[in-house]
């Protein structure tokens, strides 16, 4: 390992390496240390022992930490004519500049304290030129080089050296671009990346907010995490047929682009790749696509219509919530997941149809799409969850596939739903399916009477009409439930009415042989009570006083089926009987 001092003008470069009184210091440097202060006057300090201040984003961190052992590992350094230019080192980069070092400084505008040690990624530290300070640098000279500003080892650009001009030019036969290197330089515009380059690494030109152009190499391969985020005036973006590989919020957060050229190979838009690119209005996407990661297109709002290949099989979760523009979009023929919000508050969204292939719409996945007025869902949907269409105003009617198990709560709150009929098979509910809907009548197949909870019916606001259907056999008394929506404790009381507010006529079928008293007592709204010929289970006890029993035979069949003593029991309770063929 050789070491150096930082020249005075008119100095050779000298090696330390035979210094008798270095030697302990220079033998430390191959194992772990790999920068050490010497005083003015080249005599090393007896004493290393530095305060060490970090600035985050809520300010100066106030705990001070008592560096004692040097740790900043590995280590690359990069003379130009002689004279050190910079070096890098674990988190963190420092860059010489007019052959004065910078340091690590507490920014509280008292004293600059040099920061050496182990660097944490989780702060964000300053510079600041420190004339007449010296340093030992190690510098292997094999796997190093330094040309037109960059410091490149083994292929792969460590950092830059210097200020950059406006257009950039990497040097031939750069591999790859390691973390950072380009992050935060607000004046770059344009940059020229040659052909060789495989790997653009995490965060590389993050943060370059001036920057418009970008000519990506045929050799490209890999785009890392965050690796052109807060680019917020890049505006077109082609990227190569040999790209495989690109980084989650790659290129999130760029409000200008508004042209993207994805390559076939691409199989995965990965977590939030284009979240808030607000000019992004088209897009064609890769045809071999598998899925589409969430937050992917979250706050789009130019892009205006989407067909999404039939090779997806998952959308993510919020994956386009906030397209507030977006019109029209062909789901996958082949998909199998459509995760929570995913098309959460696309207000201009008109139309959708679901695949057979998908069993499940989750919570809240076209909530507050307020233009959405047709809805397809095809036979295969098993489950639609929580909220789904939840402030889908524009949405009259819908038909529910027979192969629907489960149905969540509030699914079509907010809608201009005025009648839902269940399939038969449906039995899982949860509770105000009808909750917030403009439904007026609503019926209660034999299976979801077999399994009645009066909670499902919980907030049907404009519920006038609820029918038994034919069928029915039992109608059960519920007991008191209580159920955890939310941050919410919702308690149901024992029977129907009590959340029946608004109904003002209950039907019950021939077929119903047992009708539990205690279920229409204190029914605010109920007006009338309509009976099937050939209902058995009539008794006076079941009907609260002051409504009226329309009874669907003639008067003559009401009095052989249940005689002048029942007739009168309910005339005493001013309830009025009405057959077929006038006033029992």
């Amino acid at each position: 390992m050789n070491c150096y001092r930082m020249l005075k003008a008119g100095e050779e470069a000298i090696s330390l390496s035979d210094n008798p009184s270095l030697a302990p210091y220079i033998a430390s440097a191959e194992e772990e240390l790999a920068a050490v202060l010497i005083s003015a006057s080249w005599v090393l300090e007896e004493t290393y022992t530095w305060s060490c201040f970090a600035e985050n984003d809520g300010g100066i961190d106030a705990t001070e930490e008592t560096v004692t052992n040097l740790t900043l590992q590995p280590q690359s350094f990069v003379f130009e004519n002689g004279t050190p230019v910079g070096y890098f080192y674990r988190s963190c980069v420092l860059t010489f500049s007019d052959g004065k070092p910078l340091e690590l400084f507490r920014n509280d505008d008292k004293e600059y304290v040099p920061c050496w040690g182990t660097v944490s990624d989780s702060y964000a530290y300053r510079l600041r030129p420190i004339p007449d300070r010296q340093y030992l640098l190690s510098y292997d000279k094999t796997k190093l080089r330094y040309e037109n500003a960059c410091l490149i080892e083994d292929g792969t650009l460590l950092i830059t050296c210097g200020e950059l001009p406006k257009s950039f030019t990497l040097p031939d036969g750069v591999k790859a671009i390691a973390k950072g290197v380009f992050a935060g330089i607000e004046t770059l515009e344009s940059v020229v990346l040659p052909e060789g380059l495989a790997v653009i690494g995490e965060e590389a030109f993050k943060g370059c907010t001036a920057l418009k152009a970008v000519s990506f190499p045929s050799t490209l391969t890999t785009i890392g995490s965050f690796a052109f985020y807060r680019c917020e005036a890049l505006t077109t973006v082609r990227l190569p047929d040999s790209l495989t590989a690109i980084g989650s919020c790659a290129f999130g957060r760029n409000p200008a682009l508004a042209e993207v050229t994805l390559p076939a190979a691409v199989t995965v838009i990965p977590y939030a790749l284009f979240v808030g690119c607000t000019a992004l209005a088209s897009l064609t996407l890769p045809e071999k696509l598998s899925s589409i990661d969430r937050n992917a297109f979250e706050d789009c709002t130019a892009l205006q219509a989407l067909v999404i290949p039939d090779t997806v099989t998952a959308i993510g979760t919020e994956a386009f919530k906030n397209c507030t523009s977006l019109e029209r979009v062909t789901l996958s023929a082949s998909l199998k997941t459509l995760d929570s919000h995913a098309f959460e508050n696309c207000t201009a969204l008109r139309a959708i149809a679901t695949p057979p292939t998908l069993g499940e719409i989750a919570h809240a996945t076209f909530r507050g799409c307020t233009a959405l007025a047709e809805v397809t869902l095809s036979e295969g949907l098993t489950a639609i969850g929580n909220l789904a269409f939840d402030g889908c105003t524009a949405l009259t009617e819908v038909a529910l596939p027979a192969t629907l198990e489960k149905l969540g709560a509030y699914p079509f709150k907010g809608t201009s739903l005025t009648s839902l009929t269940l399939p038969e098979g449906l039995t899982a509910l949860d509770f105000a399916v009808l909750g917030g809907t403009k439904v007026e009548a609503f019926t209660v197949s034999k299976a979801l009477a077999e399994e009645l909870r009066q909670y499902f019916l919980h907030n049907a606001v404009s519920l006038k009409t609820l029918i038994f259907a034919e069928g029915v056999t039992v109608i059960h008394h519920p007991d008191e439930y209580r159920v955890r929506y939310g941050n919410e404790d919702v308690r149901f009381p024992a029977g129907i009415a009590k959340t029946l507010k608004t109904v003002e006529t209950v039907v019950l079928p021939s077929t119903l042989t047992t009708f539990d008293p205690s279920l229409l007592p204190d029914a605010p709204a109920l007006k009338t009570v309509r009976i099937a010929k050939g209902f058995s289970a009539l008794s006076p006890a079941i009907f609260p006083s002051g409504i009226t029993v329309c009874y669907e035979g003639t008067k003559a069949e009401w009095l052989a089926a249940y005689g002048e003593d029942v007739t009168h029991t309910l005339k005493s309770k001013l309830i009025t009987v009405l057959s077929c063929d006038g006033t029992v």
